[in-house]
C-alpha cells in the first residue's frame, strides 16, 4: 500500500509539472498585460520565448517512445522448461505469465509491459533474460531472478513505466529548451528534481518488493546468492568483451564462438570469481538510485524467513536444450563479423595479440624516429640511445604525463619493441589463455618471455651485456625498422563569427578560423534558436 501511495504521488506530481508549466505561461501574459510598457513588453517576449520552449519540447516528447525490447525471441517450444519455470514463478505471485521472452546478451533479466489508458489496462508482457545468467547461475538463482521479475509484473510496478518514461523526457526537454539559468529554468528545474527524488524512491522500494517476493518463492538462499552475484558477473562479462571479444575485431579476424567464449572463461577463473562474490560490492549510495545498494538488498532478504524449496543446483543452461543454436543465432543478431575470418578463440587471441603488438612496436619507434629527427628508427638504434639524452627525451614523448623518475623505471616502450622483434624472429609466439589474459608471450621452450625483465636489464649499465647474451642465445634479432609517418597537421578550429559585416559595399557573414578569417554570402537572417542543454 506504501508503495502505491508514493507511485500515486509520482503521477501527480507528473500531472503537476504540466500545470506549472501552462501555469508559468499564463502567468507571464497576464503580467505583461498588468505592467504595461515598457515591463510589460519584457513580460510579453519572457512568455512568448517560454511558450515557445515549451511547445517546441513537448512537441518533440510526445514523439519519443521507450525503444522496443532487442532480443532473440525463445518460444515454448525452443525452450520448454524455461517456459514451464517462468509460468509456475508466475502463478506462485499471482500474475500473468509473459507473452515473449527475449534471450538478450547482457547480465541482466528485465521485464517491460506495454500497458495502455495510463496504465489501467495491462498490455503486452515481455521478459529478457541475459545469456550470460544462463551461462553463470545455477537454475536455483536463475529460478530467483526470475521470481523477481515476477514479482514486478505481480504488483504493476510495470503499468505506469511507459509514462513515467514519457514524464521524464518530457520534463528533460522543457528544461533544457527554456534553459536551466533563468528565474522559470530554475522553477522547473527544482520541480523536475522533486520529481525525480519521489521517482527514484518508488523504484528503490519496488525492487524491495520483488526482491520479497522472489525469496518467498524460490528460497532466501537462492535470492541473495544470485544477488551478490551480480557484481562479479558484470565486472567479468565486461572484462570478457574489453579484453577477449573486442580486442582483436580490427585485425580481420572473428570469434567462430562468441557467448562460449564466455562459459570456458567463468570456469578457467573459477577461484577468481568465488572471491569477488564473497564480497558483496559496496555502491554509493545517492537518492537518485533506481535501485538500493546490493548489500542492503542481500541484507533484506537474509532477514526473511526461510523457504522451504527444492535445491537445484544444476547449470542454469540444462533450461536451454538447444543452446548451441540459440547462442549462434544470438551471436548474428548482436555482433556483425561480416568480411571477418570466424577462427577458434586460440587462433583469435593469438591473431588480435600479434596485430596489437605490432602496432604497439611500430608507435615507439616511429616516436623515437619524431625525437631523434631521423626518417626511420630500428631497435637497434633504440637499444643504442639507451643512457644517452636522446633516449629520456624519447621517453618523455611517449610518457609526458610520468615523472622523472617514473621514466627512469619506464621500461614498456623497450619492452614492447623487443616482444615483437623475438615474435619477428621466431623466437617467440602467443598462446591463448583464459586463465591470465587473452594470450601469453612464450618462447620456444614454452615458458614465458618475460621481455619487461630484459628491457629493465639492457637499461642497466651493469646488466646490459648479460641480457645482450640472453638476446643472442634466444635468436631475437633486433632487425625491426620503422618508417617516420609524417605528423598531420592539426585541423583549423572556428574561434568566432560576426554577422552583417559590410564587405564591398554588401552585408555578409564572417568566420574567423585561428588561420585566417573566411567571407561568407549574402548574410543569413538570423534567428533566436533554442539551445539544448546536455
Amino acid at each position: 500500500m506504501f508503495t502505491r501511495l508514493r507511485a500515486l504521488l509520482a503521477v501527480i506530481l507528473l500531472v503537476g509539472f504540466y500545470v506549472l508549466v501552462v501555469g508559468t505561461v499564463a502567468g507571464l501574459f497576464v503580467l505583461a498585460r498588468l505592467l504595461g510598457d515598457p515591463w510589460g513588453g519584457y513580460a510579453a517576449i519572457a512568455a512568448l520565448t517560454v511558450g515557445g520552449a515549451v511547445t517546441v519540447a513537448l512537441v518533440r516528447a510526445t514523439r519519443v517512445r521507450p525503444g522496443e525490447p532487442k532480443g532473440l525471441t525463445a518460444t515454448s517450444d525452443q525452450a520448454p522448461r524455461l517456459w514451464d519455470m517462468v509460468r509456475d514463478l508466475a502463478d506462485q505471485v499471482n500474475t500473468r505469465a509473459p507473452d515473449t521472452i527475449l534471450i538478450v546478451p547482457e547480465v541482466n533479466a528485465a521485464v517491460s509491459e506495454n500497458a495502455r489508458l495510463l496504465g489501467l489496462v495491462g498490455g503486452r508482457r515481455t521478459l529478457l533474460v541475459g545469456l550470460p545468467l544462463l551461462q553463470a547461475y545455477t537454475v536455483d538463482q536463475l529460478r530467483a531472478v526470475l521470481a523477481h521479475e515476477m514479482g514486478h509484473y505481480s504488483r504493476s510496478h510495470t503499468r505506469l513505466a511507459a509514462v513515467t518514461y514519457r514524464g521524464r523526457m518530457t520534463m528533460i526537454y522543457i528544461v533544457g529548451h527554456v534553459g536551466p539559468a533563468n528565474l522559470v529554468g530554475r522553477l522547473f528545474t527544482g520541480y523536475a528534481r522533486l520529481y525525480f527524488l519521489v521517482e527514484s524512491a518508488v523504484s528503490r522500494r519496488q525492487e524491495v518488493e520483488a526482491d520479497r517476493a522472489a525469496a518467498r518463492v524460490a528460497g532466501r538462499t537462492a535470492a541473495a546468492g544470485a544477488l551478490a552475484d551480480l557484481p562479479a558477473l558484470g565486472a567479468a562479462w565486461h572484462f570478457y568483451i574489453d579484453r577477449y571479444v573486442g580486442r582483436g575485431w580490427q585485425s580481420g579476424y572473428a570469434p567462430d564462438a562468441i557467448f562460449g567464449g564466455f562459459r570456458e572463461l567463468l570456469a578457467a577463473r573459477a577461484d577468481e570469481l568465488t572471491k569477488l562474490r564473497s564480497v558483496v560490492a559496496e555502491q554509493e549510495r545517492s537518492p537518485w538510485d533506481s535501485h538500493p545498494p546490493i548489500a542492503d538488498r542481500v541484507a533484506n532478504i537474509a532477514a526473511m524467513p526461510e523457504s522451504h524449496v527444492d535445491a537445484d543446483v544444476r547449470p542454469a543452461t540444462t533450461l536451454l536444450p538447444n543452446l548451441a543454436a540459440l547462442t549462434g543465432r544470438l551471436e548474428e543478431l548482436y555482433f556483425s563479423r561480416e568480411g571477418q575470418r570466424l577462427v577458434p578463440w586460440d587462433e583469435y587471441t593469438v591473431h588480435a595479440a600479434e596485430a596489437e603488438l605490432a602496432e604497439d612496436a611500430d608507435a615507439v619507434l616511429a616516436e623515437f624516429a619524431r625525437q631523434t629527427g631521423r626518417e626511420s628508427a630500428s631497435a637497434t638504434e633504440l637499444l643504442d640511445a639507451i643512457g644517452t639524452p636522446s633516449y629520456d627525451e624519447f621517453l618523455r614523448g611517449v610518457l609526458p604525463q610520468a615523472t622523472e623518475a617514473e621514466r627512469h623505471e619506464a621500461h614498456g616502450p623497450l619492452a614492447t619493441v623487443i616482444a615483437a622483434c623475438a615474435v619477428r624472429s621466431g623466437a617467440a609466439s602467443w598462446r591463448h589463455s583464459w586463465s591470465s589474459g587473452p594470450a601469453i608471450l612464450v618462447g620456444t621452450d614454452g615458458e614465458k618471455l618475460d621481455a619487461e625483465r630484459i628491457a629493465k636489464q639492457l637499461a642497466d649499465p651493469q646488466t646490459t651485456a648479460q641480457a645482450q647474451k640472453e638476446l643472442l642465445e634466444r635468436g631475437i634479432l633486433l632487425d625491426l625498422t620503422v618508417e617516420q609517418q609524417p605528423e598531420a597537421a592539426p585541423p583549423e578550429r572556428v574561434i568566432g563569427a560576426i554577422a552583417n559585416v559590410v564587405v564591398d559595399g554588401k552585408r555578409r557573414d564572417l568566420l574567423i578560423y585561428d588561420t585566417g578569417l573566411l567571407i561568407l554570402g549574402p548574410a543569413a537572417v538570423c534567428c533566436n534558436q533554442p539551445v539544448r542543454a546536455i
